[in-house]
């Protein structure tokens, strides 16, 4: 087994570049972010900061754009064309309510806004958020360099034998000295035979053509002579793709390139520090490498220098941690294309022991991608990234496991691609609107409330899922300004409606993990409810369970804030998630709304039915009102009617509708409807358990 030391270093401060010429805004930011280990470079102009940006690029940019409106959309649209700024954030401060500002920032190329008069912490969530989104582009844009540190590390350069018996490099040239463009590594190749000593080019010449003409393996050391004048020894070997005699493609030995990234790494850092962050990744490795073959190894060098490499005669896997907390491994001579999948499976099983860190017991996961060459690429490049595909493809697909490429993988990517830049300009282009769907009191049949549901209908007149749009909205954090406007939207028209003469009707406002977490969220409803003139006891927030309970201390101190507002809370998907019921107690919560899942297997499985008989007796013995999702047919509505006051949502009465369509389906149910406080005349018949 071959061992490998290395070392850790601290990863580099992130640094924001804040251009403006107004020095107690660059205060503001300087105290804001770098107690928050952000490293702060102040420019006072355009000049400076589009000559500083290509001298070093920042991890995001700050400009601000309430003195001179025009100058900083300038700027933006100068720095967003500069090489090297494809995935910077550019994020502008602006005046409230500056909305012609913001709409030509968003055209110039800028990522994110944030409102003046600043908020240190919102501020410092606000980039901290848009680092992090960053993140998974700087990890697309590196992949060559990752790349080439892998092949450092495996000491491997790729060549292909043409027709006339010349190999050719199909990769970088730099582990042969060179440094080459992207436009000359298109343009041309180098040949082997240019690069071989000249004391060894007929040995070449003579096994690259046993190689072509007998179809013999190549085995071959030889001298390559480096632009610099010195002289590298390599050991060459290599077979036929195809059979000489057949043109056949050789089916008997496969390459798989496994990316593996370890799932929620991130809150590991975040709870125990970065030293334990890196002990952790230490042992992984380890792990990886008793899972391998004793041949086998494991290199864990973030950054490789250009002589550094590794090799062992007769190795056929390499690993290499290529940044963060992300590993690949190269499994040579497979016999069986399932076989990739035998050793992510035994990697995962070694990962899921407990792992010791700073005095506590931690479990991890990981998600594996799964790459074959050559059907799944050519060339080394090829396989990494698709390997990256499938490995976001497990993680969608609940983590903890392994996918095989396909080709849908890229195409999905290039989809979301495409809808997260559309999604950039749906806002300012007026593309998003608002349905709401009732809420029915099961006692009087009359409308108690309405959900405010977002929908996005794009130029072109067709319409995104929620589910489709939603997670790129929390990933890029453009739910943030999102749902900003969902609250003031489903404000303004509660306010209407209640001139309509709906007086008790409340609006329930879905709120985000993202928004959650931003701690001034209590100062945004405030300022929501001020700007509409809404009571707030007509105003209810939706969270779910998960949320919730993700920091117990963080989501009481939040809540107790919203309810010193005056708004009410209600727990949505309740019985999903942690059902961790002693907590209830101890947030201020109103209403528990139980998940259509339950709703819809009341028929099919009596223990559902128990439980969810369960889930009402709480609700009653804690005070909260209760609300009954996804609610289709006559026999649940006669279930959950049982166990009157109770409210109703689902396709039983309306399907979510547009504000007029709402207006008038309530006018005409309150219409053939007795008068507020006498019961409907209606009698229900239970047939489920």
């Amino acid at each position: 087994m071959t061992r490998v030391r290395t070392t850790v270093t601290e990863p580099p401060r992130a640094g924001v570049m804040v251009v403006a010429d107004d020095p107690d805004l660059r205060t503001i930011v300087r105290e804001a972010l770098t107690p928050a280990g952000v490293a702060v470079i102040e420019v006072f102009d355009s000049d400076e900061a589009v000559s500083r940006f290509r001298h070093a690029p920042p991890d995001a940019v700050l400009l601000d754009a309430t003195g001179c409106g025009g100058c900083a959309v300038r700027t933006c649209r100068v720095l967003r064309m500069l090489d090297g700024a494809g995935h910077v954030p550019l994020i502008v401060a602006v005046d409230s309510g500056d909305a012609a500002v913001l709409e030509d920032a968003f055209e110039a190329g800028a990522s994110d806004f944030i409102a003046c008069p600043l908020h240190p912490t919102k501020l410092r969530h606000r980039v901290q958020q848009a680092l992090r989104a960053s993140a998974r582009w700087r990890r697309l844009e590196a992949q060559r360099e990752r790349l080439l540190r892998a092949q450092r590390l495996a000491g491997l350069i790729e060549w292909e034998v043409d027709a006339l018996g010349v190999a050719w490099l199909n990769d970088d040239a730099e582990l042969l000295g060179t440094r080459r463009s992207a436009q000359s590594r298109a343009a041309s190749r180098v040949s082997l035979q240019s690069v071989c000593h000249a004391d060894d080019r007929e040995a070449l010449d003579s096994a690259l053509a046993s190689l072509r003409r007998d179809h013999q393996p190549l085995q071959l050391d030889l001298r390559l002579a480096l632009p610099d004048g010195s002289e590298r020894f390599v050991h060459a070997e290599g077979e036929a793709e195809a059979d000489p005699r057949t043109g056949s493609r050789r089916s008997d030995r496969f390459v798989a390139v496994l990316a593996l990234d370890l799932d929620l790494f991130k809150r590991i850092n975040d709870t125990l520090g970065h030293l334990a962050g890196d002990e952790l990744l230490k042992t992984v490795a380890g792990r990886i490498n008793a899972s391998l073959r004793e041949s086998d190894f494991v290199g864990r060098s973030p950054v490789a220098k250009h002589d550094e490499h590794l090799s062992a005669h007769g190795d056929s896997a390499v690993a290499a941690r290529i940044g963060g907390d992300e590993f690949v491994i190269v499994l040579a001579d497979l016999r069986r294309i399932e076989d990739a999948g035998g050793v992510a499976q035994r990697i995962l099983e070694r990962l899921g022991g407990a792992f010791h860190l700073a005095g506590q017991e931690i479990y991890v996961t990981a998600s594996f991608g799964i790459a074959i060459y050559p059907g799944n690429g050519r060339t080394a490049e090829e396989l990494v990234k698709n390997a990256d595909a499938a490995m976001y493809s497990a993680k969608d697909n609940g983590r903890n496991n392994f996918q095989f490429y396909t080709d849908s993988m890229n195409a999905q990517a290039r989809h979301r691609l495409e809808l997260e830049s559309h999604l950039r300009h749906a806002l300012t282009r007026g593309e998003l609107s608002l349905n709401y769907q009732p809420l029915v009191d099961a006692t009087s049949g009359r409308v108690c409330a309405v959900e405010a549901l977002l929908r996005w209908r794009r130029s072109d007149g067709s319409m995104v899922s929620p589910g489709e749009f939603i997670p790129i909205a929390e990933d890029t954090g453009l739910i943030v300004p999102i749902g900003d406007w969902v609250l003031h939207t489903a404000c303004t028209q509660l306010e209407a409606w209640h001139r309509e003469g709906f007086e008790e009707l409340r609006v329930a406002v879905n709120v985000s993990a993202r928004q959650f977490r931003d701690l001034d969220l209590a100062d945004r409803v405030a300022a929501v409810l001020e700007q509409t003139g809404l009571d707030p006891r007509f105003l209810e927030l939706e969270i779910t369970e998960s949320l919730l309970m993700a920091d117990t201390e963080v989501s009481r101190q939040l809540l107790d804030q919203l309810e010193d507002l005056g708004v009410s809370i209600s727990l949505d998907d309740f019985g999903t998630g942690y059902s961790s019921l002693s907590y209830l107690t101890s947030f201020p919560i109103d209403r528990l709304k139980i998940d259509r899942s339950f709703v819809q297997r009341l028929r099919a499985d009596s223990r559902t039915a128990v439980i969810t008989r369960a889930m009402i007796a709480l609700s009653r013995s804690l005070e909260l009102d209760i609300v009954a999702e996804g609610v289709e047919s006559k026999d649940q509505l006669a279930f959950f009617s049982q166990y009157e006051p109770i409210e109703i949502q689902g396709y039983y009465y309306s399907r979510p509708l547009a504000p007029t369509e709402l207006s008038g389906w309530m006018r005409k149910r309150h219409a053939n409807l007795p008068s507020p406080g006498a019961r409907p005349r209606h009698v229900y018949q239970a047939n489920l358990h």
